[in-house]
């Protein structure tokens, strides 16, 4: 595998922590992790768009849009978008347009201008619980933008689906840079990992205050 798009976590321990064939366990873990940011000119990438998941608790001084954009490098980035459940659409950050808040477990778009690895510093929050809406007032779809813990137990679709419970979710998909599309995972689909740093849209049929399960 290319080195350079590599997604390799590396372990900060705060308490006791083992380091695992592609996983991670611990009672209470810090990260650092090295996520491949992929700008339009690369072949792995039709626009430049991918997803970004942060730590519960992120790095001293990231709590919002702007201070992720200047972190990252406004030479880099081009946009961050947040997922709004109640109107179904992205709301864009970017030099000129309004601020906003980063949110626990809240997934991001972020368009780059070229190749970036960006290194993601946070540690998790055990006691978060995350509001996943089903359609109603909140959500105009029931699709929100999911981005699950670092050493979360789900580490596929499949798992994650079950976690949720599948008498609430309807359909769990991920976002492929190549093509700039979703791949869907519900009954009957292919399954697919979920990764550390990464967002994926959770498409649920009724609203649920969910915790995630972590190691």
């Amino acid at each position: 595998m290319n080195k350079k798009r590599s997604l390799t976590v590396m372990v900060v321990v705060l308490a006791a922590a083992v380091v695992i064939t592609g996983g991670l366990m611990a009672s209470n873990m810090g990260f650092k992790l090295n996520r491949a940011m992929l700008g339009a000119s690369d072949p792995s990438s039709a626009t430049g768009v991918q997803t970004l998941g942060l730590p519960y608790n992120r790095q001293v001084g990231i709590d919002t849009a702007s201070a992720l954009f200047q972190d990252i490098g406004n030479t880099k980035v081009e946009i961050i978008s947040r997922y709004l459940t109640a109107s179904n659409s992205f709301q864009p950050y970017t030099f000129g347009l309004a601020d906003f808040p980063l949110e626990e477990g809240q997934g991001l778009l972020v368009k780059m201008g070229t190749n970036f690895n960006y290194i993601v510093v946070g540690s998790h929050d055990p006691a978060a619980v995350i509001q996943l809406e089903g359609p109603g007032a909140a959500s105009a779809t029931g699709i929100n933008f999911y981005a699950p813990p670092y050493h979360g137990t789900a580490a596929t679709a499949s798992a994650l689906f079950q976690e949720i419970g599948n008498t609430n979710v309807e359909i769990i998909s991920r976002y492929l840079t190549a093509t700039n599309s979703y791949q869907p995972y519900t009954f009957g689909l292919g399954d697919f990992p979920i990764e550390p740093g990464k967002a994926y849209l959770v498409k649920m049929g009724t609203t649920l205050a969910y915790s995630p399960s972590q190691y």
